[in-house]
């Protein structure tokens, strides 16, 4: 008889655990923050940070995460150099230090704390209290080539991160490349036809064919760009979230949690590129944590928390 593995029982967060959370993690921004200063790296708060920023004035109330944004070559220097400073308690994950993680972004994780989320791919499942680092790189070779050339090979250079992002997403399709049925008839006979030839790829060459088309452009020095190793499978919606070059040189900065932080200077047009009506609240229902967690231990509390 075939041993089934039961799934880890999911860890849920109380209030007092998410307050406790958010505190770790605001000292981890504030010394990000000051390493970033200290060599001149631009950075921004992103995504939900970003948000909670604007609407809560720090934290969203039941979010579990922080992220901030920077330009490739802010990012590059910010992964070889940062570590440095910020000493022997975290640890920056990337694919490229640590082969088990499957992800084109870096995670900063606290070596003394313990934040293993379910279901995440190889080592990404075993850090602990964490700061998600995106890069934004050039969609299109820049505005030198010519507006009108520029925004051709932008569309090439998007459409071509989202086929291999999707191609991506079919080999490791668990129904063996079966596409839904509301799909266009094409993706549907295609789907099973190539899932066995995409399937032979390891997860690792997909990662390097991502990462090497993301930095397709990365000696433009204008034009839009976009965060394409995390770019949304819909191309509408990825469209949607390609950004001005502009709102990663002209910083404003917010208050979160009490301390000021940089932004995007018209953060009011990066938010309702991201979500739209921003300022609308979700359902009660949605108001929880984003991460499913098998265990939770925040530092100088006894392990097993």
């Amino acid at each position: 008889m075939r041993h089934v593995t039961a799934p880890p029982a999911t860890r849920a967060l109380s209030q007092a655990e998410l307050g406790a959370l958010h505190a770790v993690q605001l000292g981890m921004l504030l010394e990000i923050d000051a390493a970033c200063r200290q060599l001149g790296i631009r950075y921004q708060l992103a995504a939900g940070t970003l948000l909670g920023a604007v609407r809560h004035g720090g934290f969203i109330p039941w979010d579990d995460d922080l992220d901030i944004a920077m330009l490739r070559p802010d990012y590059e220097r910010f992964v070889a150099e940062a570590p440095r400073l910020l000493g022997g308690r975290y640890v920056l994950q990337t694919c490229h230090s640590d082969p088990a993680f499957a992800a084109l972004f870096a995670k900063l994780w606290r070596t003394d704390s313990a934040f293993p989320e379910i279901g995440a791919f190889g080592s990404l499942g075993r850090c602990g209290v964490f700061v998600d680092i995106f890069p934004f790189d050039n969609v299109g070779p820049g505005l030198g080539w010519g507006q009108r050339w520029g925004q051709v090979w932008g569309r090439v250079h998007l459409r071509a991160m989202l086929a291999l992002k999707r191609a991506a997403a079919l080999a490791r399709h668990a129904q063996r490349g079966r596409v839904r049925a509301d799909r266009p008839a094409w993706q549907r006979w295609l789907g099973p036809l190539v899932w066995p030839v995409l399937a032979c790829l390891p997860d690792r060459v997909w990662l390097v064919l991502q990462d090497r088309v993301a930095r397709m452009f990365r000696r433009a020095t204008d034009g839009p760009v976009a965060c394409l190793v995390q770019l949304p499978l819909d191309r509408r919606k990825a469209e949607r979230l390609v950004r001005p070059r502009a709102e990663f040189v002209v910083l404003s900065a917010l208050r979160f949690e009490g301390h000021l932080f940089p932004v995007p200077q018209d953060w009011d047009k990066t938010l309702t590129r991201l979500y739209g009506d921003y300022r609308q609240w979700p359902r009660m229902e949605d108001r929880h944590p984003s991460h499913p967690l098998s265990a939770f231990r925040l530092p100088d509390t006894p392990k097993g928390g």
